[in-house]
């Protein structure tokens, strides 16, 4: 009877926050009529979306709410408008959340890259020069940043060298990254992956950290091992009701 209320009641307040007359205005505006009579994208609050002269491209089969924008899927939500601003290709291939109060700027002939339940969290920022891809179940906690671009060309006074100032990110699957990390450029993380609160991440760490583990500090580095986060939804539910009614302090799971 709680699920079926929990439920109801999730779906009633998201019917009542959506902001409908945007997100009726950003479909119709922005995408063929046959995807934007599905509304795949729903909005949240205030938004600020422009495709300057760049497109959103849904690699999976439109359906109703595939783009979330100021979804509220956290603990707390911000009301300073999102800004996206799409110069090159937003790809989205499967259902994505993007928190309230967020920043995603998209380069020409950039192209970012969301999978399914992938995930931004609020107030973070996010800038494609190039590529920025988040895989399946990739999450990004509130108040982070990522960009795969350092904006000014660097002069190596040694040897005269300049290298590219962009470098792409790849964040694996089910990656659970927290509250203010910095992704810069050339991040690729391995799959599995958790890491820790205020890190900074700065290289290709696949093959250098293994995967079922937790990464964390400036820079990030390899704090434990064969450790992953659950990302069933409904499994964490019954963890934690038996940490609730048991009284135990650990769980065993038998899968």
């Amino acid at each position: 009877m709680g699920n079926v209320f929990d439920k109801t009641y999730g779906f009633i307040s998201d019917v009542i926050h959506v902001n409908w007359l945007k997100t009726l205005y950003i479909n119709f505006r922005m995408l063929p009529f046959i995807d934007a009579i599905r509304l795949p994208i729903i909005i949240w609050g205030r938004c600020q979306l422009a495709l300057k002269g760049g497109k959103i491209v849904f690699a999976v089969p439109v359906k109703r709410g595939l783009l979330k924008i100021g979804y509220h899927y956290e603990i707390f939500s911000f009301k300073e408008p999102s800004q996206i601003k799409v110069h090159g290709t937003f790809t989205i291939k499967g259902e994505v959340w993007l928190g309230s109060s967020i920043k995603i700027f998209i380069e020409p002939n950039a192209n970012l890259c969301m999978g399914e339940l992938s995930s931004l969290g609020s107030c973070s920022s996010l800038v494609c020069s190039k590529s920025v891809v988040f895989s399946d179940y990739a999450r990004v906690g509130s108040f982070s940043d990522i960009s795969d671009s350092n904006y000014h060309y660097m002069k190596n006074l040694i040897d005269n060298s300049i290298f590219p100032y962009s470098k792409p990110i790849l964040i694996g699957t089910r990656n659970y990254i927290g509250s203010r990390v910095a992704l810069l450029p050339g991040t690729m993380t391995p799959d599995n992956i958790t890491i820790g609160f205020g890190s900074v991440c700065n290289k290709d760490y696949r093959g250098i950290i293994p995967e079922n583990s937790i990464m964390a500090g400036v820079p990030a580095k390899l704090v434990k091992k064969d450790i992953v986060r659950i990302f069933d939804f409904k499994k964490e539910s019954v963890i934690r009701d038996f940490f609730l009614q048991s009284g135990e302090d650990v769980y065993y799971d038998n899968i």
